[in-house]
């Protein structure tokens, strides 16, 4: 699992239950000047692809209003039967799932 604010870390498992946090003092990933992701020192370790603009963004009332108003953060990412399904938090107040069918195909932004 990654987290953080900021800077990235991550945590293991040992049972899919109990989550162990990786060493505080080594982010796998630092803040980076704006519009850019930068250089990863650990985990993933190479950049496949980046979109100049962001596949998800604030666009509901729940994204826009809530604890800290107009933020989204993917909170997990599950294939299942031919869709991708988005786990995200609205707002630091609610959840909900973006979904994407393989194969579809969506306006250019």
């Amino acid at each position: 699992m990654y987290f953080g604010e900021g800077s990235i870390y991550h945590a293991r498992p040992d049972d899919l239950i109990h989550w162990v946090p990786g060493p505080q003092d080594q982010p796998l990933m630092l803040p980076t000047p704006k519009g850019t992701f930068g250089d990863f020192p650990g985990r993933p370790t190479e950049v496949m692809a980046q979109m100049s603009y962001p596949w998800l963004e604030p666009s509901t009332f729940e994204d826009r209003n809530g604890l800290v108003s107009n933020v989204t953060f993917v909170e997990g990412l599950v294939y299942f039967q031919g869709m991708w399904f988005a786990y995200y938090g609205q707002s630091d107040s609610t959840l909900a799932v973006a979904t994407y069918k393989v194969g579809e195909t969506y306006g250019e932004f």
